[in-house]
């Protein structure tokens, strides 16, 4: 029998779709794996990652960002911030083999800066990924995060509000729903752990054109089903056509006329053409 000699028991729970949010709409869970620590600490879990680390979507679908950290990871494992603690952010940057974030005005994950008009509402969600709402948190706790650059040189990795280091933070994060509207490559890194020789949390989001394979299933059956029935109609109407533009040939006789010559919306015509070929026939006995 196995046994289990630590609780690792784990809730989750389903939410309703947001009514904003079309029933068709694809939606994709975004999230955070891992713990804090080297690959030996870490085992038999692994390092941070972002889930998946190279994620395809279609432009418009919606992409969920959430993800847990934990207060209750071991002491003295590496790692940035408050010891004991897993807290992950996300901002973009050019590729994945460079970490300075990119500013404002390049960002394109979330909106195209360079294309269109200042976006406050969007520049606000920039904000909120990399830095996970700490001032609210901060202040709820009776911290405030710091003012200045030389305000936070002076803290350390264990203060409390030392929110360069996300440590005012809370381990849960949940950036909601937010619809790709930008296509191409769109690369992200987690600030926090990412200064390590060996290892770095990186992910490369990929935004592409709707194609095919993108549609319902019902709605590729349909397209099948017409692109074999297409050929067929052409086909039957092409020989109603020349049947009954030849009503002399073989092809508008009774044994091979076509099937939509036989229909009662062209009983009239068809007569008409049978009387001609009545005549025809009687002229050459």
């Amino acid at each position: 029998f196995g046994r289990t000699f630590e609780d690792r028991t784990h809730v989750f729970r389903v939410k309703k779709r947001p009514d904003e949010v079309p029933v068709a709409a694809r939606i994709v869970n975004y999230g955070v794996r891992g713990r804090r620590g080297n690959i030996v600490q870490v085992y038999p879990s692994v390092e941070y990652d972002f889930v998946p680390a190279n994620l395809a979507v279609t432009y418009g679908d919606y992409v969920h960002f959430q993800w847990t950290g934990s207060d209750a990871n071991a002491n003295g494992n590496d790692g940035n911030g408050k010891q004991g603690t897993d807290r992950s952010n996300l901002v973009q940057i050019p590729s994945r083999g460079i970490t300075k974030p990119l500013s404002i005005e390049e960002h394109t994950l979330f909106f195209d800066a360079k294309a269109g008009p200042p976006n406050p509402e969007a520049e606000a969600l920039v904000a909120r990924f990399a830095l996970l709402d700490q001032q609210k948190h901060a202040v709820a706790a009776g911290n405030v995060c710091p003012a200045s650059e030389v305000e936070a040189a002076n803290l350390n990795d264990q203060d409390d509000n030392n929110c360069h280091q996300l440590n005012a933070a809370p381990a849960y994060f949940d950036g909601g729903l937010v619809q790709m509207k930008v296509l191409g490559e769109h690369h992200i890194v987690s600030t926090r752990n990412n200064d390590f020789s060996n290892r770095s949390q990186k992910a490369t989001i990929r935004v592409h054109r709707r194609g095919l394979l993108d549609l319902p299933p019902w709605l590729l059956a349909v397209l099948a089903g017409s692109a074999l029935l297409i050929p067929l109609a052409v086909w039957m109407i092409g020989n109603a056509i020349y049947a009954i533009t030849h009503p002399m040939s073989p092809a508008f006789s009774k044994k091979r006329r076509p099937l939509l010559l036989r229909c009662p919306c062209c009983c009239r015509l068809v007569k008409e053409k049978e009387a001609e070929r009545h005549k025809y026939k009687e002229a050459q006995l």
